[in-house]
């Protein structure tokens, strides 16, 4: 950390997020989870790749944020993540829950995924993204922080 490298927690086990967050608080340092989703999963220790709210305010704690990405996933009717606006309804609720300031767009969407969500190819298709964070109700300025602004300013503090 007094390097400047930046700390990404990104499929980091419960128990070791818990202790990068210690560290990175201690230290007064933002770190990142640069992909993942939320998930309501009761289980705790079930997989890394996606985090509960309680997972994400260990990230925010720090200054951090918390990167979302087109992972897509179906349950059943009122437990989804298919498209655009259902990724869109996700970083709201995420929002609401840790703060505008700590969710940031993630773009592992090329790294193997299982799914995608319906209309990402690349991304080249985030103004599809855009126009469904506005229709769930985000700000302009909030948009911008999400789309690159609060990630810039964890670079900033990490690295000057």
């Amino acid at each position: 950390m007094s390097l400047g490298i930046i700390v990404d927690a990104a499929h980091a086990h419960i128990n070791t997020l818990e202790g990068i967050a210690e560290i990175a608080r201690i230290h007064g340092v933002p770190m990142i989870d640069s992909h993942t989703s939320l998930t309501h999963r009761e289980d705790p220790y079930g997989t890394t790749r996606l985090r509960t709210f309680e997972e994400m305010k260990m990230v925010a704690e720090t200054g951090g944020v918390v990167c979302t990405w087109p992972y897509g996933w179906y349950v059943d009717e009122n437990h989804h993540r298919t498209s655009f606006l259902d990724w869109a309804k996700e970083n709201l609720e995420i929002a609401r829950e840790i703060g505008i300031d700590h969710v940031g767009l993630g773009t592992d969407g090329g790294g193997g995924l299982p799914e995608l969500i319906g209309g990402y190819g690349s991304i080249s298709d985030l103004p599809e993204l855009v126009e469904a964070m506005v229709e769930v109700g985000f700000k302009r300025k909030e948009i911008a922080a999400y789309m690159g602004g609060n990630l810039f300013r964890v670079i900033k503090q990490c690295i000057g």
